[in-house]
């Protein structure tokens, strides 16, 4: 099971054009899906494996060291 639908992931790669109006409506769904995933979810399973640090990835690049972070914390810890 993925995070993104089918539809939000095609839109984010650029292959799915969509009206002004479904774009609003895609990206307040994907904001919230982030929201869930970082204020909810993420905690819980950092109880679960607490040697794993799922705020980090390293397979998408966006910043100089070829990290991307998905929390303001982990980025300020690891600076």
């Amino acid at each position: 099971m993925s995070l993104l639908s089918r539809s939000e992931i095609q839109f984010l790669q650029g292959q799915k054009q969509v009206s002004k109006s479904y774009e609003y409506k895609i990206k307040s769904v994907m904001k919230r899906k982030l929201a869930n995933l970082l204020d909810k979810e993420l905690p819980l399973l950092s109880l679960l494996f607490p040697n794993l640090n799922l705020t980090k990835f390293s397979k998408i690049s966006h910043n100089n060291q070829g990290d991307v972070f998905l929390t303001e914390s982990s980025k300020t810890s690891n600076n």
